[in-house]
């Protein structure tokens, strides 16, 4: 597992199934999580020490995958701008120089269907805010990502600091929130608004989920 620990609410891993190898950056859960774990907290991007293993061990990173690791740090970090540290922003550097720059552009600006401006419109029509905080309930979506999207573009409003975004896709009840507030614990926020705290989780600033609606 990459990124994310069985039972954290944010993979679909069975609760029956063993883990072997577990890489992430989150803070590590109570119970037994793998046969082997590489966890590092203190990271803000767990590409962060994949670079750091490398080139610990002087393995040279070529340039097609420099370019992914490149936008592997951008995206998770929204530019640099979120939960990043020194370390992070070394890897970062190291990479960039040895990225295609080409490649990049294309992979973080790629071309859009109109699906995906369908479901922006109506985000802007559905958004409501109370003082600092903006929700919107994007209704069924094409792809669950967009909710998360959707929850990233809003925070973006100089007046507001919160986000909460959910939009439905196939069986299941798509949830995002995000802030600007550093000190936050989105990921906690986010566990006390569902029932079952076992399908969302998160970060300090950003966090998400899910919620069955199958039987609903």
């Amino acid at each position: 597992m990459v990124d994310t620990q069985p039972g954290s609410g944010n993979n679909v891993l069975p609760s029956n199934v063993e883990c072997h190898l577990l890489l992430d950056h989150h803070p590590p859960l109570k119970k037994n999580l793998a046969d082997l774990s590489f966890i590092n907290n203190n990271l803000g991007v767990l590409a962060t020490m994949l670079i750091e293993w490398m080139r610990e061990m002087d393995i040279e990173i070529q340039s097609d995958l420099a370019t992914a690791l490149v936008y592997a740090i951008s995206s998770e970090s929204q530019n640099l701008k979120r939960e990043v540290n020194k370390r992070d922003i070394e890897a970062y550097l190291y990479v960039y120089l040895r990225c295609n720059l080409k490649k990049l552009a294309q992979i973080m600006t790629p071309p859009l269907p109109r699906q995906y401006y369908l479901s922006v419109a109506q985000a802007l029509q559905k958004a409501k805010t109370y003082r600092n905080l903006l929700c919107a309930h994007l209704g069924d979506v094409s792809s669950a990502e967009i909710v998360s999207e959707m929850a990233d573009f809003f925070v973006r409003h100089e007046r507001i600091s919160w986000t909460l975004c959910t939009g439905r896709f196939k069986d299941r009840l798509i949830i995002s929130v995000r802030t600007r507030n550093e000190k936050a614990k989105a990921g906690k926020l986010v566990q006390q608004l569902v029932e079952n705290r076992n399908t969302v989780g998160g970060h300090g600033m950003f966090a998400g989920g899910f919620v069955d609606i199958s039987n609903m």
